[in-house]
C-alpha cells in the first residue's frame, strides 16, 4: 500500500478591475524588488491597461513555475518604477533555474518559506502533536494518528502499518521518526519511538481490516492533542459503549454494525468506530490522559 505525499504550492493571483487598488509585498531583491504593503496605489486607466496585461502573463506561466522544484508560490505587482512585475515565492533561497523575465515581464523573487495555514505539520517538535508528519526511516512520511497506552500506561504513537512499518517490511525496534524522512526527519536525532507492534496487511488479496501500527514512545516526545492554533484539541476519554467504564467498548459487535455499509451512523461516528476496533486488536485503550 504506497504512501504518497505531496507538498501544497500555493497560487496567489491579484485581480485589479478599474479603480481599484494594489497592495504589493516586500522582495529579496533590488532595486527590483517589489514595493512593500505600505503603499497603497491608485491607478490610470493605461497603468490598468499594464497591470491585466501582466496579469495575463502570470496566468500562462504559473503553473510551470510551480512546477519548478522549491516554488511556492506566484504573484503580480508593483517595482520601485512603478512598473507592474511578477512575482515568484520560495521555500528557500537555494531555488534554480528561475528566469529573469517572462515575455518581457521582470521577474523577481521573496523566499517566503512552505506557505501553511497555522501550525505547519512537516516541522519538528516536542512533544510532537496529533496529525504531525512521522515515519518509518524507510518511507516518505505519514501522520500521527493518536497517542494511545496499554494496561502499564506505556505510552505509543499509533499510525498505519504503511507509515511506520514500512508496509511489513520494518523489524520490531526499528525508529519512528519525527518529522518523517521526507519531511527531513532523520536518525537518531529525530527519533521519537520504536515500532512495538503492527497488524500485518495482506497483499495476496485477500481482506484487510485494519491498516495499524503502534511505537513506544514517551510523553516528553509525544504530545495527545493537536495544534492549540489548528484542529480539535485533545480526543475525548470517553469511550463509545463503555457502559462499566472499564476503558474498553463492550460490545464489538455493536461496533462493528456501525461499519456496515446500510447503517444510518456515518462520518465522524463511523471513523470513531473504526479507531476504537483498531485499538482493542492492539491490547489498547484511547484514555492517555
Amino acid at each position: 500500500m504506497p504512501h504518497l505525499r505531496v507538498s501544497r504550492r500555493a497560487a496567489i493571483l491579484a485581480v485589479i478591475g478599474l479603480g481599484a487598488s494594489l497592495w504589493t509585498g516586500c522582495s529579496d531583491r533590488s532595486p527590483d524588488a517589489l514595493i512593500g504593503p505600505s503603499a497603497q496605489r491608485h491607478f490610470a486607466g493605461d497603468q490598468l491597461q499594464e497591470i491585466h496585461a501582466v496579469l495575463a502573463v502570470h496566468k500562462r506561466h504559473s503553473a510551470a513555475l510551480l512546477r519548478l522544484p522549491g516554488v511556492v508560490g506566484t504573484a503580480v505587482g508593483l517595482l520601485p518604477n512603478g512598473k507592474a512585475g511578477l512575482k515568484v515565492l520560495l521555500a528557500s533561497p537555494d531555488v534554480h533555474g528561475l528566469p529573469s523575465a517572462l515575455e518581457g515581464i521582470p521577474v523577481v523573487t521573496q523566499v517566503t518559506g512552505m506557505l501553511v495555514a497555522f501550525s505547519d505539520p512537516t516541522k519538528r517538535q516536542r512533544p510532537a502533536p496529533l496529525g504531525f508528519s512521522v515515519g518509518h526511516p524507510a518511507i516518505t512520511a505519514g501522520s500521527i494518528g493518536a497517542r494511545v497506552v496499554d494496561g502499564s500506561r506505556t505510552v505509543y504513537v499509533l499510525s498505519n502499518n504503511h507509515v511506520l512499518a514500512n508496509s511489513n517490511d520494518a523489524s520490531i525496534g526499528d525508529a519512528t521518526l519525527q518529522p518523517g524522512p521526507y519531511d527531513g526527519g532523520t536518525a537518531p536525532a529525530d527519533q521519537i519511538g520504536t515500532l512495538t507492534a503492527f497488524n500485518t496487511i495482506d497483499f495476496s488479496g485477500g481482506d484487510n481490516t485494519i491498516d495499524a501500527a503502534i511505537a513506544r514512545s514517551t510523553t516528553s516526545d509525544l504530545g495527545n492533542a493537536t495544534p492549540t492554533d489548528d484542529g480539535y484539541g485533545a480526543p475525548s476519554a470517553t469511550i463509545f459503549g463503555d457502559a462499566n467504564g472499564d476503558h474498553v467498548f463492550d460490545d464489538e459487535a455493536t461496533v462493528l454494525r456501525l461499519l456496515h455499509q446500510g447503517s444510518p451512523v456515518r462520518g465522524s461516528a463511523r471513523h470513531r468506530a473504526r479507531d476504537l476496533l483498531r485499538r482493542r486488536r492492539l491490547g489498547l485503550s484511547d484514555r492517555h490522559r
